[in-house]
């Protein structure tokens, strides 16, 4: 999204309006810093849960709208010898080889909550329960890959 948005940005001050600032973290960070009275004019979640929250609540003007659908995927960095197939058993497989396996915080980001659901969903939670590290948003998590903290994770497709 940052990519995006970096580009929403570029644009906008090119009409010669006001300079606007992208602030990127966790979807639950920012609903508690709103609730709190934060001072945002655009809150852009990936989910509908937290915007439906804050609407609950008083602090925006309507309870949101769909802006895309998101997709979780499986990654590994290329140096860790684990092979990647959309095969089950080869989830599988990878999951059992990796040490750490980073997630978003599933109390806070939703791509966190869609990887624990799916894991559950394809009798793999079990497996890969004990070796979850947990970044505080998506970016985060990915990367824990990236760098090598972690050997596999679950991360935006967009990312």
């Amino acid at each position: 999204m940052k990519d995006a948005f970096t580009e929403i940005q570029a644009a906008f001050k090119a009409t010669g309006k006001p300079e606007i600032r992208v602030v990127y973290g966790s979807s639950g960070n920012f609903t508690t810093q709103i609730m709190n009275g934060a001072p945002f004019n655009l809150f852009i979640s990936a989910d509908e849960k937290f915007p439906l929250e804050l609407y609950k609540n008083g602090k925006t003007v309507d309870a949101g709208k769909v802006y895309a659908i998101g997709r979780i995927v499986f990654i590994a960095k290329n140096s860790s010898g684990i092979e990647l197939s959309k095969d089950k058993t080869q989830l599988a497989s990878a999951i059992t080889k990796a040490n750490k396996i980073a997630i978003a915080k599933p109390e806070l980001a939703p791509y966190g909550r869609a990887a624990i659901e799916f894991m559950k969903a394809e009798g793999l939670w079990d497996l890969a329960k004990d070796k979850l590290v947990y970044g505080d948003n998506i970016g985060a998590a990915t990367m824990f890959v990236a760098t090598g903290a972690a050997d596999v994770g679950f991360t935006a497709l967009s990312l």
